[in-house]
């Protein structure tokens, strides 16, 4: 082990509170797949089912999740007379949907040196995302559709799950955010292709600040297609489970919608945020956001800024603006490949600590400003680093 690995071992190590084993939940349980055929018509029910870690994902969920639509659209290829719908839900009692992938276990083998760890866990949750991803690509071919009831928490990784759902049902309970550049690391697990793709600068502005939306500010950019109140998600969930034919979907839905009353921000601020985040650099954007009229924002959004990972911010405004003229796998191949970059830095070290175990809130970022990040803008994750011969793709090739 190198001295540097020994070193962050030894600062971050006593940190990592143990997990007792009365508050372990069953790892055999923590997904509930169940798989109902009606004549030619299939339901899949994905339940993620770790209420107390708020279904953060591990690497043997994604793979399960992974291969359980793997199988679906295997039985599709081969029964030309059979449809299919996938229904992606949280068990019931939960205060959040997703939020995002386990961490602590690939980041306690970040501070051991150990990077085989956060290697199996980023390259199996994007294959994961790129298996979502072309199954979207294909609803023209294929006869299955994914429905996402999303409520409470939706972060990260649970975004990565639910956003090529061909259905993206929220209720009124959501808070869904991107936070990854206040721990030092950037927007993944295909981030870099959605989020350019969001209206105007609301991508960035998201990949940068790590703001939360509402179900409004979801509905208003397109990250959700439908609302239903948390009041009838069970219901909708049952509802659902009861249908023959994907044509269906669609009203089921429909029969629970109603008036959200929710403020978009996003909507509200759209004018700011698009002059402001489609500037053309990092720089740029502060400067924009020093001269702005809407002074409140402004002022609240780049306090926001300031308190990121400087190294991150440059790295995420160069991944969002790569990622919007890649294809996904592509995006998510250079995801993959900065990801491994980033576990080596200082910085996601740093954010791990100040966020994640210590809890203080108070990471002392290296480059500590943006200015002088600026300055080694081209030479920020320096860290040596062989290119692994992992290819993210799907299906496997």
């Amino acid at each position: 082990m190198s001295r540097e690995a020994l070193d962050r071992a030894t600062v971050l190590l006593g940190h990592i509170t143990p997990t007792h084993c009365a508050d372990v939940e069953d790892a055999s349980q923590d997904l509930l797949i169940d798989r109902k055929r009606k004549g030619n018509f299939e339901i899949v029910t994905i339940e993620l089912n770790k209420p107390r870690s708020l279904n953060t994902l591990t690497v043997e969920m994604a793979e399960t999740i992974m291969n359980t639509f793997g199988v679906e659209v295997d039985r599709l290829r081969t029964d030309p007379e059979l449809s299919s719908m996938v229904l992606l839900q949280a068990c019931p009692g939960s205060k959040g949907f997703c939020a995002g992938g386990d961490i602590r276990p690939l980041a306690e083998a970040c501070l051991v040196g150990d990077f085989s760890v956060p290697a199996t866990f980023f390259s199996t949750g994007y294959s994961m995302s790129a298996c979502l991803g072309y199954i979207q690509r294909q609803q023209a071919l294929l006869p299955l559709r994914v429905v996402a009831l999303i409520n409470g928490i939706c972060m990260g990784g649970g975004l990565g799950l639910s956003i090529f759902a061909s259905h993206r049902v929220v209720t009124e309970n959501l808070v869904l955010a991107m936070p990854e550049t206040g721990i030092g690391f950037f927007p993944d697990v295909g981030a870099s292709y959605f989020l350019p793709r969001l209206p105007g600068a609301i991508g960035m502005y998201m990949a940068l600040t790590g703001q939360r939306i509402n179900a409004a500010d979801a509905l208003y950019c397109g990250i959700a297609t439908h609302y239903c109140p948390s009041a009838a998600l069970s219901s909708l969930s049952v509802e659902l489970q009861k249908i023959t034919d994907l044509n269906q979907i669609d009203a089921i839905i429909a029969g629970v919608e109603s008036k959200l009353t929710q403020v978009s921000l996003l909507e509200a601020h759209r004018h700011s945020i698009d002059e402001c985040f489609g500037a053309p650099g990092v720089i740029e954007i502060i400067e924009k956001l020093k001269s702005h009229a809407d002074q409140k924002w402004a002022a609240h959004t780049l306090k926001q800024l300031l308190s990121k990972s400087p190294t991150s911010l440059f790295e995420t405004f160069k991944a969002m603006t790569r990622g919007a003229t890649q294809s996904l796998p592509d995006a998510l191949q250079s995801d993959f490949d900065l990801t491994m970059r980033f576990v080596r830095s200082k910085d996601f070290t740093e954010g791990v600590r100040a966020v994640l175990f210590d809890k203080d809130n108070k990471p002392k970022w290296n480059p500590a400003t943006v200015e002088e990040a600026f300055k080694n803008r081209d030479n920020l994750l320096h860290e040596v680093y062989h290119p692994t011969p992992r290819r993210i793709c799907w299906p496997p090739q």
